[in-house]
């Protein structure tokens, strides 16, 4: 699947996308948020999860490479996004 028709699903269809055909890379906090960073073929993907709440609240592309910077693991050994 492209970003273009991932994109077209809902959230909780692009969660199950996700957790079937991607890799778990890295996890990162913000605010009670745990953001669980996957890789697709061609894509990045994050899953944000409010811990409070014990739910998902979105599921988005990474567009931007600052992003990924955030990820102390694939920091240094960055791959650039098309």
């Amino acid at each position: 699947m492209d970003q273009e028709g991932y994109n077209g699903l809902d959230m909780y269809k692009k969660a199950t996308y996700v957790w079937d055909n991607g890799k778990y890379v890295s996890v990162r906090e913000y605010y009670g948020y745990k953001i669980n960073l996957y890789l697709l073929p061609g894509f990045y993907v994050e899953v944000w999860y409010f811990v409070n709440e014990n739910r998902i609240k979105k599921v988005e592309l990474v567009s931007d490479n600052n992003i990924l910077k955030l990820y102390p693991e694939i920091k240094e050994r960055l791959i650039t996004l098309n």
